[in-house]
């Protein structure tokens, strides 16, 4: 039973910062209010999690661009569809594309948030 939670289903396919990043905001996420699902790349472990999430998923994801993400799209739609999240929250390039792609045309909101900076600016082109 949802018991009126906001369910938002977590894509993340880099470790390192990310990690640090969703396991710092799931900790202080008010549990009375917010179900987290974690879809996740095989850099994640499970056991970090406990206590975290309400659910825990994993699917292969690369960094790299290739034909094994088709297969992740498909996979992180299934699993949009089965837990049927108001939000899908993106974590990280990667994830965000999948993310975004695989949640075409679902009733949803989809959030992309990259964790970082790809670019290096200098003062001068920040004016």
């Amino acid at each position: 039973m949802r018991k009126n939670r906001i369910r938002i289903l977590h894509v993340a396919q880099a470790a390192g910062g990310v990690d640090r990043y969703i396991r710092m905001l799931l900790k202080y996420l008010d549990k009375e209010k917010f179900e987290n699902v974690l879809v996740c790349s095989q850099d994640f472990l499970e056991e970090d999690y406990r206590g975290l999430v309400d659910s825990f998923e994993r699917i292969e994801m690369t960094r790299a661009i290739g034909g094994n993400d088709l297969k992740a799209i498909k996979e992180v739609r299934n699993l949009i569809k089965k837990y049927n999240p108001d939000i899908v929250y993106a974590h990280s390039s990667k994830a965000g594309a999948v993310a975004r792609v695989a949640d075409i045309g679902l009733k949803n909101y989809c959030v992309y948030n990259p964790h970082g900076w790809a670019f290096n600016i200098t003062n001068r082109e920040c004016h």
